[in-house]
């Protein structure tokens, strides 16, 4: 009898220590897209129910997935469009400041900034621009379009 009991017991112990090992996340590591946007993105695209068998990892840029989870493959496959490099755009930019006529002067243009900036397409990327009353800030945001059909 106390035979079959530490059987049981040691049968009981061996099955919750496999249980315990079983990996029950699966980490996507993201490459292009920020974890918590591509969160966003996956709840706004597949819903609050696919959203629910993900987790954000920050400091490794990943999610983590239940790979039990119905809508896994799903997710996996979005994730995998999404992570995507985006191309980048190069933008040479001339800012001027009009400045009116007066009795004196004629009226003319005056270049204040001539930056050049890379960044990615869809990415925002913002120009100060200084000046007598402050600095002017630019907001620019880069988008593709498609080919306009003839």
């Amino acid at each position: 009898m106390n035979k079959c009991i530490l059987s049981l017991f040691a049968f009981g112990a061996a099955s919750l220590s496999a249980v315990a090992a079983l990996k029950t996340t699966a980490s996507v590591p993201l490459r292009y897209v920020p974890a918590e946007e591509a969160f966003a993105a996956l709840k706004e695209k597949l819903g609050p129910e696919a959203a629910a068998a993900v987790g954000v990892d920050r400091p490794m840029n990943a999610l983590t997935l239940d790979p039990l989870h119905a809508q896994a493959p799903k997710i996996r496959e979005f994730l995998a469009k999404l992570d995507v490099r985006r191309p980048q755009v190069l933008v040479h930019a001339t800012i001027t400041r009009h400045i009116e006529a007066t009795k004196t002067e004629p009226a003319r243009d005056v270049v204040i900034s001539r930056p050049t900036i890379v960044t990615q397409e869809g990415r925002r990327c913002i120009i100060n621009i200084p000046g007598q009353d402050g600095t002017t800030s630019v907001e620019l945001r880069i988008e593709s379009t498609p080919p306009m059909k003839e």
